[in-house]
């Protein structure tokens, strides 16, 4: 798997984070597809909230820990760049779990299960997301 390091997440223009509320539940489990057209959208592309964001990843990556596949994705991140392809990172709510499955780009990864929470917060707290252009929620 690529090193969070090698996909230079700090030179991103842009991110999408998509959160589907903990509150919310559907008869089906959702994939890294569906996910996105359920989720609240938030996008920025203010420099201080996508270094909070790179931020948030990176202290949340466990590479020690045996990842399995993801059985619900509810959360996300997209990070765009001038050029280059974009960076997917999906995972699961964690539901007070210590860890949570992910995936990055399609492979499986283990990260804190804080993140979805902190992915909240930064969602309530960032002035460029929180803007009627670039928010979204169908909840």
């Amino acid at each position: 798997m690529t090193s969070l390091s090698d996909l230079k997440l700090e030179e991103a223009t842009e991110a999408k984070v998509g959160l589907i509320p903990v509150e919310v539940s559907y008869r089906f489990a959702l994939d890294e597809t569906t996910m996105w057209s359920q989720a609240c959208t938030y996008r920025t592309k203010d420099r201080s909230e996508l270094t909070d964001l790179v931020r948030l990843v990176e202290q949340s990556v466990f590479a020690a820990k045996t990842a399995i596949p993801m059985r619900d994705v509810r959360n996300g991140i997209v990070f765009n760049f001038r050029s280059g392809a974009p960076v997917y990172l999906t995972m699961e709510e964690s539901l007070g779990r210590e860890y949570v499955n992910g995936a990055l780009n399609g492979v499986p990864l283990v990260l804190a299960g804080s993140l979805p929470d902190e992915l909240r917060k930064w969602s309530l707290r960032s002035k460029q997301a929180a803007h009627a252009a670039g928010a979204t929620c169908n909840h």
